[in-house]
């Protein structure tokens, strides 16, 4: 058809052959084309140039050259062919893909051929659309139902029976084991899965559709199965190494965390005892210097007083002698007048003094007795060894002779007996000369001999214990002779004794007449007191008054205790608190040892100033011979030395009390250790539940700023109740020195009988006073209405006692009106001592300016110290807060830590996990790859071959071929259908991996951004706790500097008001040495003398004020609420108490039974306050 053919016969020869085919068709216009009905359609072709282009000729030089190619493919393709040299059979593209295509079917015969069937899912060529009908006609068309039914009706798969046993022997191990025919195991190995409409022939066994599947899938959950043991096995493996890492990786971060922190705790620790070294050393430096100024400043105004005081008695002197010249012969009389009284009144008190040295001086003397004999039984029990010793040495002696006696008489006895033993021995030789007898001889000598020996052994022992006496006799001599020195030294100091025995009789003696002839005029005076007992007993009864009203305040304190008791309750809801008490604490502690020196020094300097009251004492006593003539101004200064004594037994009995409050602190300090100890304890279970303490925490932040609200209120009232009491403390020393100024005039009164009217005034106004004071009292505190009223009642009665003084003052003014012309001539040294009143008044009331300004100093400092007191308090709490919150981010991000590496572990396994699935699918994909590949190269051959095969229908081989090839292709095709079934597979796995991989890196990199968060937050945490930190130094530093200001202006307030009560004294004295102008001058001496131990024992007493002061802020922050009360009452009760002393001191001067009343009065106090501070505790 080829030769001679065009593309018009080519058609026309198509349209002959296969015009009765459904497949083909002519199409009406064109005579050159045919359109040939395919599964997917029907396609038209045209034949013009198609015999052209099928004439595919190969060109000899071209087929040459790509043979000759370098490339192994290129010349593969193009292999030299022999061909013949006639014309018709040239080599032309057909022929050759015929000749390969005879190949292929040979290769494929000897082969299992798998065919892949394309479908056309719609005619739109468009994505996502899938035609139904379209695709079930093209399966149809193309056989694949058929097939498939075909297939279903027979037996699909045929295995050999070793090939079936080596891939399904898996799911029946045990089967193997009996040792069968292979017939006979894949035989059980299929009754033990079940199936159904298999059959087992001589070498292979068919199964049917689906069966196969089955058995793969029962092989690969046997597979998955032992796959999982395994993993399981491995896994645990991994994990516990990484555990095991981990575990120690933990523990050695714990080890260099808490070294490191130990590191930094010692470095605080050493700062911090560095810094209370300096501030100690500091401390002492400024307040030497600040004694040393004061001291300074005070000695210069002491010695501008004295100048001032020496320049004003010159003054005086010179009027004195103006006026005396005038007013000699009058004061004459008035002189004599006085005299006399002044006799009297300076025998007295020198009767009184001399009673009091005369028993002091029976001190001594019973003290010096018992030394003497103390020194006698001594001397006594020397002389008793003495003569012991003696005795011991003539004993020795007496051995010793009668030793050597005993030693001569037996050397005697011993020689007397050789003597006869020789004679005996020549007696023998001669008698008996036989052998016998010198044997016995011998013998006799020979124990003889022995005899001697030992007996001049015993001598050399009797010679070494000889020796050993003759030692200890030296020593014995050397005791006598050391006792005998003892004994004279005794006898010297027993001489001295006596000697002093003997001058203390003497004293005595003269004391004894001296107290003989103070007791005569005592015997004079007692009519002359008598009238003053009255008086006296009229004191007592307001002061036995004055006890009941202090009784009352007792019961009062009483009901005060019960409430505190009440408050005591309400402070057992604060014990949270303590966690921020524990600096307030260690504080306390180094308070309390400062206090304790400050006690030892205190200690220290009162026996220092007992020792120098003991010098000043004899002094007294030496001179009092020479200072007879100014006995009455000694005896008014050492009434006042009385006092200070008196003072300085009180501020023992304060040290006491002080040393008792102390020990309460101690104690106190004590339980609140064991209570913080708990609390650490309680703090450690809480650790654990950190979850609930941060809902508890807001509550504890409203919680603790309520309680600094109420300490703020706290302190607000306390500074309310310490202004309230230092207004008190200086109405009170006003009052005492307007007492002090009045009781020397009264004095004065008593001597000349003409301040009577004077002292009645003032005893008026008094009462005034205290009515107003009452008034006041009673519009202020209505708790004190009682005490108001009690009060009133005593000012009754002591308007009565003063209208019966008028009546009798009447009376001796009517006897003092011819007094009147002594008066006029004392108005004129009165306007002198007011003169200088007046002066000491305007000093005074300077002062008072400087103090007010120093209190209200005192007060701003102390209002600062409380502002930072509670900035310190909310700073520690914020350190506490940030410690725990940076503990509490350092547990989060080891946690965090942990999950990030549990988490890396996990992406680790599932990346090694996909890294085997991708390869799994990389594998599976190039698989599918080159069966695609194949498959095309097969598609091709077979519509080749489908082309060749219509061409020649008549051969019917071919027709089994195509029979063959299409179940080759429905069994490619189940392979493609169930790989592609596993390809979805791996993808739905690989797509999960993925989303997991992808959201632990999500879940790791929130992680990341988190910890760099937390630690940024940690270091900026760090940052402000090292900020805070350095402003609590500072804080802490500005605290010890407002301390120290603080101090300086209390000790300053206090050292004015003592210049100002030693001015006051200096007035008084000045005032009651007007009498005599030589006794001024000794006076002056003593008083200053005696002023300088005034300072220093208020120097003491505002010492231990100020550590009172420093014990109550503690109290009052430890007790809070209870205090306020407690201070309010304690301050109504101190004003009462200073009332009722008030009119103690202007009723009557103090006596033996007010003082032990007083005495009384406070041991009663002190017992409720430690019965009190008992119940506290």
């Amino acid at each position: 058809m080829f030769p001679k053919c065009t593309h018009e016969s080519f058609s026309q020869k198509l349209y002959e052959k296969f015009k009765n085919n459904k497949r083909f068709s002519k199409p009406k216009l064109s005579r050159t084309a045919f359109t040939i009905q395919h599964y997917a359609g029907e396609v038209t072709y045209q034949s013009d140039h198609f015999l052209d282009k099928n004439r595919d000729y190969v060109v000899g030089e071209h087929e040459e050259l790509l043979n000759a190619s370098k490339c192994s493919f290129v010349s593969g393709l193009f292999p030299s062919v022999p061909e013949e040299n006639t014309k018709s059979s040239k080599s032309s593209i057909a022929n050759r893909f015929k000749g390969q295509l005879h190949e292929l079917m040979e290769t494929l015969s000897s082969t299992e051929p798998h065919y892949i069937r394309c479908v056309k899912p719609n005619n739109l060529l468009k994505p996502a659309t899938f035609d139904n009908i379209n695709v079930l006609q093209q399966l149809r068309c193309s056989g694949v139902l058929e097939a498939i039914r075909i297939s279903c009706a027979g037996y699909p798969t045929r295995k050999l029976f070793r090939d079936f046993l080596q891939r399904f022997c898996i799911i029946a191990p045990e089967i193997l084991k009996e040792r069968n025919d292979d017939k006979v195991i894949c035989q059980k190995i299929l009754d033990k899965t079940g199936l159904q409409g298999y059959q087992i022939g001589r070498t292979k066994v068919f199964l049917r559709a689906g069966q196969m599947a089955e058995l793969d899938a029962r092989r690969t959950e046997v597979r998955s199965k032992a796959a999982r043991v395994i993993q399981s096995r491995y896994h645990t493996y991994v994990a516990r190494q990484k555990f095991l890492a981990i575990r120690n990786t933990s523990v050695s971060f714990q080890s260099i965390v808490r070294v490191i922190l130990a590191c930094k705790r010692r470095v605080f620790l050493r700062n911090q005892d560095a810094a209370l070294k300096v501030q100690k050393s500091v401390r002492w430096y400024l307040a030497w210097k600040s004694y040393s100024k004061l001291r300074w400043s005070a000695v210069t105004l002491q010695a501008g007083l004295r100048a001032f005081g020496a320049y004003n008695e010159y003054v005086r002197r010179k009027q004195r002698k103006a006026s005396i010249h005038i007013q000699a012969r009058w004061r004459c009389h008035t002189d004599n007048s006085n005299y006399l009284k002044l006799k009297r009144s300076v025998l007295i008190y020198q009767c009184a003094w001399r009673r009091r040295v005369a028993r002091r001086e029976l001190r001594k003397l019973k003290m010096a007795a018992r030394d003497t004999e103390a020194l006698k039984v001594e001397k006594e029990k020397l002389e008793e060894h003495v003569e012991e010793l003696t005795s011991r040495l003539g004993l020795e002696m007496k051995l010793r002779a009668d030793l050597e006696n005993n030693k001569a008489g037996e050397i005697s006895k011993l020689q007397a007996a050789l003597r006869e033993m020789e004679h005996r021995v020549e007696e023998a030789t001669a008698v008996q000369e036989s052998e016998s007898a010198k044997r016995a001889v011998e013998e006799a000598l020979a124990q003889e001999r022995e005899k001697i020996t030992i007996l001049t052994n015993e001598i050399e022992g009797m010679k070494v214990l000889l020796s050993r006496e003759q030692e200890e006799n030296t020593a014995t001599k050397n005791d006598l002779a050391i006792a005998q020195e003892r004994c004279e030294d005794l006898n010297g100091k027993i001489e001295v004794a006596d000697e002093n025995i003997k001058q203390l009789r003497d004293t005595v003696k003269r004391f004894e007449e001296n107290v003989t002839e103070l007791e005569s005029s005592l015997m004079t005076e007692k009519q002359h007191n008598e009238a003053t007992r009255g008086e006296l007993g009229e004191a007592h009864q307001r002061v036995e008054e004055l006890l009941r009203q202090v009784a009352d305040a007792d019961g009062k304190s009483a009901v005060l205790q019960s409430t505190v008791q009440r408050l005591e309750e309400s402070l057992t809801e604060t014990e949270g608190t303590l966690l921020l008490e524990r600096q307030e604490s260690e504080a306390i502690k180094k308070s309390l040892t400062e206090a304790r020196g400050d006690n030892e020094e205190l200690v220290h300097k009162t026996e220092v100033f007992e020792k120098d009251i003991a010098r000043f004492q004899n002094n007294i006593e030496r001179l009092e011979e020479a200072a007879r003539t100014f006995e009455t101004s000694l005896l008014a200064e050492k009434q006042h030395s009385a006092a200070i004594m008196s003072q300085l037994a009180e501020t023992k009995e304060e040290i006491e009390e002080l040393q008792k409050k102390f020990t309460d602190a101690n104690r106190t300090n004590d339980t609140l250790q064991d209570s913080l100890k708990r609390l650490e304890e309680t703090a450690a279970t809480r650790d654990a539940l950190h979850v609930a303490e941060k809902q508890e925490h807001g509550q504890t932040k409203e919680a603790l700023s309520k309680s600094q609200e109420r300490n703020s209120e706290l302190l607000t009232k306390v500074d309310e109740s310490e202004k309230s009491i230092n207004k008190l403390m200086e109405n009170v020393k006003r009052l005492e020195k307007h007492a002090t100024s009045r009781e020397s005039l009264l004095l004065k009164t008593k001597q000349n009988q003409d301040g009577t009217t004077k002292a009645l005034a003032e005893a008026e106004k008094r009462n005034e006073e205290l009515m107003k004071s009452s008034e006041d009292s009673d519009k202020k505190i209505s708790l004190l209405e009682d005490s108001v009223n009690r009060l009133e009642e005593c000012a009754a009665e002591k308007d009565s006692l003063l209208a019966t003084e008028r009546q009798e003052n009447n009376a001796t003014k009517e006897e003092l009106a011819n007094a009147q012309k002594k008066t006029k001539e004392l108005v004129n040294e009165l306007q002198n001592c007011q003169e200088i009143r007046k002066q000491l008044e305007q000093d005074a009331t300077a002062k008072d300016a400087l103090l007010i300004s120093e209190k209200q100093t005192h007060e701003a400092t102390k209002k600062t110290l409380t502002e930072t007191l509670g900035r310190n308090e909310e700073l520690i709490k914020k350190i506490q807060d940030s410690d725990k919150h940076s503990l509490q981010l350092q547990l989060t991000v080891e946690r965090l830590q942990a999950n990030a590496s549990a988490k890396e572990d996990l992406l680790l396994r599932e990346r090694e996990q996909s890294n085997t699935t991708m390869k799994v699918q990389e594998e599976n994909q190039e698989r599918n790859l080159q069966l695609l590949k194949r498959f095309e190269d097969v598609d091709k051959k077979i519509d080749l071959l489908q082309g060749t095969i219509q061409r020649l229908g008549d051969h019917t081989e071919k027709d089994t071929l195509l029979l063959s090839e299409k179940q080759e292709k429905d069994e490619l095709k189940k392979a493609l259908t169930e790989t592609e079934y596993k390809n979805e597979e791996l993808t739905i796995k690989i797509g999960e991996t993925n989303k997991k991989i992808e959201h632990l890196q999500n879940t790791i990199h929130m992680l990341e951004q988190d910890i760099v968060a937390k630690v940024a937050s940690l270091e900026a945490e760090k940052q402000e706790n090292d900020a805070i930190r350095k402003s609590l130094v500072e804080a802490q530093e500005r605290n010890d500097e407002l301390f120290m200001k603080i101090r300086d202006s209390e000790y300053k307030a206090h050292q004015l008001q003592d210049t100002v009560q030693k001015l006051q004294v200096d007035a008084i004295s000045r005032l009651s040495s007007f009498v005599l102008e030589k006794q001024e001058s000794d006076a002056v001496k003593k008083a200053l003398t005696e002023a300088r131990g005034r300072n220093e024992d208020l120097i003491r007493r505002n010492e231990d004020l100020l550590d009172r002061n420093d014990d109550l802020i503690k109290k009052i922050e430890e007790l809070q609420e209870t205090i306020q009360k407690l201070e309010g009452k304690s301050s109504n009760l101190e004003a009462e108490n200073q009332t009722l002393r008030q009119h103690s001191i202007v009723s009557t001067p103090s006596t033996a039974k007010s003082q032990a009343s007083y005495s009384k009065i406070k041991k009663s106090r002190k017992w409720s306050y430690f019965k009190w501070q008992r119940t506290i505790c």
